[in-house]
């Protein structure tokens, strides 16, 4: 009866001890993060993490880890911490990869690590698609000309000469204001042209201030 009621009792404390275990740093906190959707070539990301009650004096360091679609190792980078949380922004460099992967791993100094994802982050980080820089890969703006004057193969005195031109684009998709510019034998003549968003007119003598160009 005395050896029966040890051992039941050792059970116990056995089942005790192994249901009790020291939380860790990853169980006390929570990395919030969001992954971008995408990220474009050639462009910084900003990414943030943040840890709302982490105290900063029990920090050592913390990293992001990442790499593209295609690498063998991951490079690392610094965050910086700053109210709660901690951001960085990462130049997306890469000319032929489609994907980024990351994770992030903050250091206490009791060397205890918090990790964003929480669980297998190397084998399992994040991963965010690549895209081409918007920007880059725009077509210019399609712009088509009349020339009404003078036409094609005729001549015509300097005092009568008369150059009108009519633009036809995009409402919107240009910047009237600054994109035209006429030039009359490799001279810039835009000032002394009458211009609207539509149309260019340059006259000869009759102009004020006779533009370069006309003798």
């Amino acid at each position: 009866m005395f050896f029966g009621v040890t051992s039941h009792t050792g059970l116990l404390v056995l089942l005790l001890c192994l249901c009790i275990q020291p939380a860790t740093a990853q169980d006390i906190y929570r990395v919030q993060h969001q992954v971008p959707t995408v990220v474009e070539r050639g462009n910084e990301v900003s990414l943030s993490f943040d840890v709302p009650t982490l105290n900063p004096s029990n920090l050592q360091d913390a990293f992001l880890f990442y790499k593209y679609d295609g690498d063998v190792s991951y490079s690392q980078q610094r965050a910086s911490y700053n109210q709660g949380g901690f951001n960085l922004d990462l130049k997306i460099d890469n000319q032929d990869a489609s994907s980024l992967q990351y994770y992030f791993v903050i250091t206490l100094n009791n060397d205890q690590q918090i990790t964003y994802p929480g669980s297998l982050p190397q084998s399992d980080p994040a991963r965010v698609e690549i895209v081409e820089n918007r920007r880059a890969t725009e077509s210019p703006a399609t712009i088509e000309y009349t020339i009404l004057s003078p036409e094609p193969g005729t001549s015509v005195l300097p005092s009568d000469a008369v150059i009108a031109i009519t633009l036809f684009y995009e409402q919107g998709v240009v910047d009237s204001t600054s994109s035209f510019q006429l030039f009359l034998d490799d001279k810039n003549v835009t000032e002394q042209a009458e211009a609207s968003e539509f149309f260019l007119l340059l006259t000869g003598a009759d102009h004020p201030g006779k533009p370069p160009g006309f003798p």
